[in-house]
């Protein structure tokens, strides 16, 4: 198997080289991407692909929990002791 997976990147790398002179961008993407995924495919049969695990922490939240949360934080706001309001105009 990992025979025929090099003779088939070195097919796709001989034609993206083919591709690249010839201009044509289309091909140099696609037959890239071909090489990449049978290079990734080798390393992976020769066992030098290592899957690294990923955590991720997910805070899932309804609309009405944040609305509530919200409101109680308003509600907190609203009980703390309000600073007298001075009123003044510019005088020039």
């Amino acid at each position: 198997m990992g025979d025929g997976l090099t003779m088939i990147r070195q097919k796709l790398l001989d034609a993206l080289d083919a591709a690249e002179e010839a201009g044509d961008h289309q091909a140099v993407a696609t037959l890239g991407r071909a090489a990449a995924d049978t290079i990734e495919k080798q390393a992976k049969l020769a066992g030098l692909h290592i899957a690294i695990p990923q955590q991720i922490e997910l805070n899932v939240r309804s609309a009405a929990a944040v609305l509530e949360r919200a409101e109680q934080e308003l509600l907190a706001i609203a009980q703390q002791p309000q600073s007298e309001i001075v009123d003044a105009e510019v005088v020039e």
